[in-house]
């Protein structure tokens, strides 16, 4: 006669065993290739800012546009890191109280850009700020503060003096190989920042170039 113990041991390794699942076999098992999402599209778009626009800051342009593009259902990009923020990156920063025909500023979307793009984002725009077109950007496409490097300014002013007048100081800026300003305590030289200066009616044309140790300024 059998152990007893042994046979409730040799009964309840049975059970295990009736308990245990099936092996799933090796062949059934799948990996799922990895879906990786789509890289933004990286888009610029060119803008003008009217005299009602002319005292909207740098940083308050890209809030606006950041909430035209929320209304206008245009996702953008976000950045990587703990306090994600809208891919938006601007050209050289106007100085406030100017208007412009021609600034720029770069996005990246994740989705493509609406064919209508000028029309639905000009309609959750402000009176003053229009964008007048787009296009998509090659990779490695230089950033805009590397990539714009002259600005030019037409000044124009009350009771400006006639052409005649202007033209010989202009002529005597062009000529020196220095042209100082004093900024603070210290003087400047703002002579190579200076590509062009001309007279246009009663308004000068002023050619500036950007990146130079000291940028001209209009009012200088």
């Amino acid at each position: 006669c059998a152990d007893p113990a042994r046979r409730r041991r040799a009964a309840g390794r049975s059970a295990d065993a009736a308990r245990s699942p099936a092996p799933v076999p090796r062949q059934a098992v799948r990996r799922l290739p990895l879906q990786r999402p789509a890289p933004p599209v990286r888009i610029r778009m060119a803008l003008r800012k009217g005299p009602e626009a002319r005292f909207t800051s740098h940083l308050d342009l890209l809030r606006l546009f950041v909430r035209a593009f929320r209304r206008a259902r245009i996702r953008l990009a976000l950045s990587q890191g703990f306090h994600a923020h809208p891919r938006l990156s601007p050209g050289p920063p106007l100085p406030l109280g100017y208007t412009s025909r021609a600034e720029y500023i770069d996005f990246e979307v994740v989705d493509n850009v609406p064919a209508a793009f000028e029309r639905i984002i000009n309609a959750h725009l402000p009176a003053g700020i229009e964008v007048l077109r787009h296009a998509a950007v090659p990779e490695r496409t230089p950033a805009l503060d590397g990539s714009v490097g002259l600005a030019v300014y037409r000044i124009e002013w009350d009771g400006a003096p006639e052409a005649a007048s202007l033209r010989p100081a202009v002529a005597s800026v062009l000529s020196n190989n220095a042209f100082r300003v004093r900024r603070g305590e210290k003087d400047v030289d703002i002579r190579l920042s200076v590509a062009d200066l001309s007279v246009h009616g009663n308004s000068l044309v002023l050619s500036v170039r950007l990146g130079t140790p000291a940028t001209a300024k209009v009012k200088e």
